[in-house]
């Protein structure tokens, strides 16, 4: 028996609610491929409805018409879901199509409906639902390395710290009858956030938005996702903490590091990135560190690691997997590329290895607010969005720096 579009898209709802939890804990294997396997059931079921939808809306027109209701097959029109594109690859947008619809529908009439509806601001900004909002994270995050493996937090205040054991509590041996002298205990390091608020704005004609073929919703998304993922990609590598995040290539780096400062490994070679260089960066790391390690460098780097062959005219050292939607590896670890991180010159940090969870936190606080002004330029309206945001190196153990040498 087919089910109606209600009971589709309360299984959609049971779904989504499963994957916003799964989104806010720590990623490991086992959540992240359930999460997978739940946006593939998503996915699955958002087609299933907008086919429900349409069978059911041909059916009451044709009652009201007073027509005999036609048959409806499986071969039903279904509604493409929106799409974005992210550094070449196309991908589905997980949002419904009814929310992606609703700011659609917002954004070219400045009507809200109840889908979109949460909040507004004194001064008429709406908050973005959380579906949308889910899918300016994905967005952005496909354009920055470090947002998509440090972890991220959401929702929370202005006070938000984190707490991070920088000394583990003493032990000893004792005999049964022997003395238990008193042991240390553990430090705890409370961490601030560099934070301010991030805001890109949007133009669109006034003829498109007339346009009934044109996504707008989908559109949107994508347009401000970009703005927001290039801001964020800059500000995670090199950002000052000023009203931003400060960004890991800002902290100190030293050889002997004390906590909140980054551990450098040099490579034997003047102003170049070495495969031995980043062996010994990934062997710095504490063993605890290392089953969760992702290299991040920037492009000159991987270029350079590329083309090393092997003493005596040999093949080359390093050929990473060139397969489309493979990401490469070295020594077993994930290798991605950050075109903000520094080039390759003497003494430049362009290549990091981290268990990037426990050594980067993004805080994202409360859901953007968009507000639409129609009225600033004639025949174009404006969409502003704004986030408030932070980021900090959290544990710095985690986290070590080949750095090329003078």
């Amino acid at each position: 028996m087919k089910k109606s579009h209600h009971e589709i898209v309360d299984e959609m709802t049971r779904v989504s609610a499963r994957m916003n939890e799964l989104g806010a804990m720590e990623r490991t294997p086992e959540n992240t491929g359930e999460f997978e396997r739940l946006n593939a059931e998503f996915n699955d079921l958002n087609r299933q409805a907008a086919a429900a939808r349409a069978s059911e809306q041909v059916v009451e027109l044709a009652m009201e018409l007073g027509r005999p209701q036609p048959r409806i097959t499986d071969s039903a029109p279904s509604t493409t879901q929106p799409r974005f594109t992210s550094g070449g690859t196309s991908l589905p947008l997980t949002a419904p199509t009814s929310v992606i619809s609703a700011f659609g529908g917002y954004a070219k009439t400045g009507k809200i409906v109840a889908s979109l509806s949460i909040g507004s601001d004194p001064d008429g900004g709406y908050e973005v639902p959380k579906e949308l909002d889910r899918e300016l994270q994905v967005v952005a995050a496909n354009q920055s390395a470090i947002l998509k493996v440090c972890k991220t937090v959401s929702g929370v205040t202005d006070a938000y710290c984190q707490n991070i054991v920088t000394g583990a509590p003493a032990s000893g041996w004792v005999a049964e009858a022997g003395n238990r002298a008193a042991t240390n205990t553990p430090t705890i390091t409370q961490i601030p956030f560099f934070r301010g608020g991030l805001y890109a704005n949007a133009s669109a004609t006034n003829w498109m938005l007339q346009d009934g073929a044109h996504e707008v919703g989908a559109w949107l998304t994508q347009e401000i996702g970009r703005a927001f993922g290039a801001a964020i990609a800059t500000a995670l590598t090199t950002g000052d903490g000023t009203d931003k995040p400060k960004g890991i290539t800002v902290y100190t780096h030293a050889a002997v590091p004390a906590f909140g400062q980054i551990k450098i490994v040099g490579g034997g070679e003047a102003a170049k990135v070495t495969l031995d260089g980043c062996e010994n960066a990934l062997s710095a790391l504490h063993p605890e560190y290392q089953g969760d390690a992702v290299f991040i460098m920037s492009p000159t780097a991987a270029s350079q690691l590329r083309q090393q062959k092997a003493v005596g005219g040999g093949g080359f050292m390093w050929s990473p997997d060139a397969r489309e939607g493979t990401p490469p590896t070295l020594f077993g670890k994930t290798v991605l590329i950050d075109p903000t991180l520094p080039a390759v010159a003497a003494n430049s940090t362009s290549v990091y290895v981290a268990a990037w969870q426990r050594a980067y936190t993004f805080v994202r606080y409360g859901q953007p607010i968009v507000v639409r002004d129609n009225v600033t330029s004639k025949g174009n309206t404006l969409f502003y969005l704004e986030q408030r945001c932070g980021g900090a190196l959290t544990d710095s153990n985690a986290i070590v720096c080949h750095k090329t040498m003078a």
